[in-house]
């Protein structure tokens, strides 16, 4: 675009041209104005000579001198006017050219303006095309996080109900133990009862085996005696015998008992861990409801503030664009066309002041010899 810029003239440098060379020109008609009003005068004035003519002899001769005068005056304004018939017509010239110069660069310019507008829209486009994608994307984006989001937030209700789930298994179990325990503290509460009366029992076994065993060493030789005393050695043996093992069933529900206190630990343990795990998943869980609502409402901010932000973007860039065509025009080189210097147009002619008709006619020669000098020497 700046290639075919160069060798244009500016709009304004041209209009400038165009007004100085419209004033030169009425500068121009106001002066032929002029002369033909002194010329109109310079008539009259030769009438009223002609007639004074037969009045003096001296008026003939001034007459006759003055009629010379005249037409050297006349053949000098002859030739100004056809100086100036001819300045006019360049000027024509020049001023045709001008407006034909001004036509040809306004056609330009208004087809780099048609360039320009449709390069403005295929940049709109496109750009209407990279918000669309971007919209797409971020929207995409958004979307897939909410969708992460969502799952994260399922998986974490999944967990917090299974925590849940289990924290009543666990309570549930914790129940039945304690229930458990309990019922097996009443069991060995029964089992110390019954090995207490079956130590008295024993005691008053081997008591009573001890008073048997007197009363059967002086009866030896009874038969009867022997048989009893082999039955109650067969009972001392199984008193024993279950007195052995509910010894052993005592240490046993001693042992039973202690597990269960470990486990009842493990389970208080347990429950401490799994409240504190529910507190971090409903944290959790909260702050992720809050990411959740803030993504919902920005993204139908952006929604709402899309067409506003894309009209204050094509705004700047239309003002970019003028800035730019601008630029360019101040670049173009204002040197391609000839202009006119002040100095080759004549300088408008003083008004007369009233004096006597040969002061005038003098007056008047003067300045157009002036004139004509000044323009020959130019």
């Amino acid at each position: 675009m700046d290639k075919e810029n160069i060798g244009r003239i500016p709009r304004e440098l041209l209009h400038e041209q165009h007004e100085r060379l419209s004033n030169k020109h009425i500068q121009t008609l106001s002066f032929l104005q002029e002369l033909a009003n002194e010329n109109k005068v310079l008539k009259e004035r030769v009438k009223l000579l002609e007639e004074s003519l037969g009045e003096c002899k001296d008026l003939h001769v001034f007459a006759k001198n003055s009629n010379a005068e005249i037409q050297n005056i006349k053949e000098a304004y002859v030739a100004r006017a056809n100086e100036i018939k001819k300045m006019s017509d360049r000027h024509r010239l020049e001023l045709m050219q001008m407006e034909e110069t001004k036509s040809e660069l306004e056609r330009e310019l208004k087809e780099q303006i048609l360039k320009m507008h449709q390069e403005i829209e295929a940049l709109k486009e496109a750009n209407a095309d990279l918000r669309e994608t971007a919209a797409e994307e971020k929207n995409n984006d958004r979307n897939q996080n909410v969708q992460i989001l969502q799952k994260e937030n399922e998986d974490l209700s999944g967990e917090l109900e299974s925590v849940r789930s289990d924290l009543k298994i666990f309570q549930s179990k914790k129940a039945s133990e304690m229930s458990k325990l309990q019922d097996l503290k009443e069991e060995n509460k029964l089992l110390k009862e019954n090995l207490q009366e079956n130590q008295q029992k024993a005691n008053e076994l081997e008591f009573r085996l001890d008073k048997a065993l007197g009363e059967l060493s002086e009866k030896s030789k009874n038969e009867e005696a022997a048989t009893l005393l082999e039955n109650l050695k067969y009972q001392i043996k199984e008193l024993k015998l279950e007195r052995e093992d509910r010894i052993k069933f005592v240490e046993q529900m001693k042992l039973d008992f202690r597990d269960l206190q470990d486990i009842k630990t493990e389970i208080m343990q347990a429950n401490l861990h799994l409240q504190s795990e529910l507190e971090n998943l409903l944290g959790e869980y909260g702050q992720l409801s809050l990411e959740y609502d803030k993504l919902r409402k920005h993204s139908k901010m952006v929604q709402d503030n899309k067409t506003f932000k894309d009209f204050v973007l094509l705004k700047r860039e239309l003002v970019s664009l003028k800035d730019e065509n601008e630029v360019l025009k101040l670049k173009t080189r204002p040197n391609d066309f000839l202009l006119l210097k002040e100095e080759f147009l004549p300088q408008p002619p003083l008004k007369p002041q009233k004096k006597n008709s040969l002061d005038v006619t003098r007056s008047g020669a003067k300045r157009l010899l002036s004139i004509t000098s000044g323009q020959s020497a130019s």
